[in-house]
């Protein structure tokens, strides 16, 4: 009985953790954040820096 509470307790603080790091590396506002950062450290001109950052969004999987 005592191995079956821990093989639960160990389950569910994998899934709180994996949820947890899923949620802090890649919801859509912290990608957005690294796309601007992207682009904006590529320098040039603002067409060339808007489209780096749609690139960067539809290379993760978001859109504009």
């Amino acid at each position: 009985m005592k191995n079956i509470i821990i093989i639960i307790l160990a389950s569910s603080s994998i899934i709180i953790l994996g949820g947890a790091f899923y949620w802090f590396e890649y919801r859509p506002s912290r990608i957005r954040i690294e796309c601007e950062n992207f682009a904006g450290s590529k320098g040039g001109a603002y067409n060339k820096k808007e489209d780096l950052y749609k690139f960067c969004l539809n290379s993760k999987g978001l859109e504009n």
